[in-house]
């Protein structure tokens, strides 16, 4: 594909939810072929960091990624992708200067093959996305990802309705705390979600509670296949 082509692919596989009105979910592998394209719309730095993995598929995972996501953006605000600078916050969360780009923020995520990307239009935004795991061993990490109330709530699943309550819950905890800058400084465990696997699609507003007092949340989890994703708007 030429640019242009790639470009309009990546605009055609745009969606919205309630939590954000600018979301890509891309399969960066159907976009190999033009992976030389692609590498150069990287950053000098971006270069230099793939040069520095030692695994091929790595360092093409890594490229699709990268550039890719400069492709969106570029696309969207309107510039050369290799002139997107982006700002890195105390926890290596890129973000992009919003008095260059219009109020604007973003926030991407990744999986496998997997890209999850969001750009919000009001305060800020966190995305994650993961793929399921069958083989992960969720009863011994509930403890860090559960509250004591979804922990309960988990305990009477089925094996089945416990790894989705688990994906379902991780992801959007995972979006909040990047919303919020803090990783895993949040403490998972402190915040209370919509964990239910027998709900698909889930779109809620809340109060959650922090130390500098209650911050109102938008949050959409969605699951898709083998795929959870959710987004998280302050």
């Amino acid at each position: 594909m030429s640019g242009d082509q790639m470009q309009q692919r990546l605009r055609d596989q745009c969606f919205s939810l309630p939590a954000a009105p600018y979301l890509w979910l891309v399969d960066v592998l159907d976009y190999y072929r033009d992976l030389d394209i692609i590498e150069d719309f990287l950053s000098s730095e971006e270069s230099e960091r793939r040069g520095k993995i030692p695994n091929i598929q790595m360092q093409q995972l890594f490229s699709l990624r990268k550039g890719l996501t400069r492709m969106i953006l570029a696309d969207f605000f309107q510039q050369d992708p290799r002139e997107i600078q982006y700002q890195y916050d105390n926890v290596g969360k890129p973000f992009i200067d919003r008095r260059e780009f219009g109020g604007y923020s973003f926030n991407l995520a990744h999986t496998g093959r997997y890209l999850l990307l969001g750009i919000g239009e009001e305060g800020e935004i966190g995305v994650d996305v993961e793929r399921v795991n069958p083989s992960r061993r969720t009863d011994l990490m509930g403890g860090t990802v559960f509250s004591p109330e979804e922990l309960s709530s988990y305990k009477s699943y089925d094996s089945s309705s416990r790894l989705r309550s688990f994906y379902k819950t991780w992801v959007q905890k995972e979006a909040v705390s990047k919303a919020l800058g803090l990783g895993m400084a949040l403490g998972f465990t402190s915040v209370t979600l919509r964990s239910n696997p027998r709900f698909q699609a889930e779109d809620y507003q809340i109060q959650i509670s922090l130390e500098r007092g209650p911050l109102p949340f938008h949050i959409s989890v969605r699951e898709k296949n083998d795929i959870f994703l959710a987004v998280a708007a302050i």
